[in-house]
């Protein structure tokens, strides 16, 4: 990839006793990282030109931030 953001990790409706974060895997991987969803479609807002191909993986909404994005352009 030419480049990749990591998402915050985030529970389905569970809590995070634990307190992970995937802050530090992106630190690690030398990724970007985004801390809530808005702040994914900023990034894809920012950085995604016409032509790019866009992956999205992930559980929950992370999937509506590229269908709402495709929508709109």
């Amino acid at each position: 990839a030419d480049r990749t953001l990591l998402a915050e990790i985030y529970g389905a409706g569970e809590a995070n006793p634990a307190g992970l974060s995937a802050r530090p895997l992106a630190a690690r991987a030398q990724v970007d990282f985004a801390a809530d969803l808005p702040a994914v479609r900023r990034w894809l807002e920012a950085q995604v030109q016409g032509g790019d191909l866009v992956l999205l993986m992930g559980a929950g909404d992370v999937g509506r931030v590229g269908r709402d994005l495709a929508r709109e352009s």
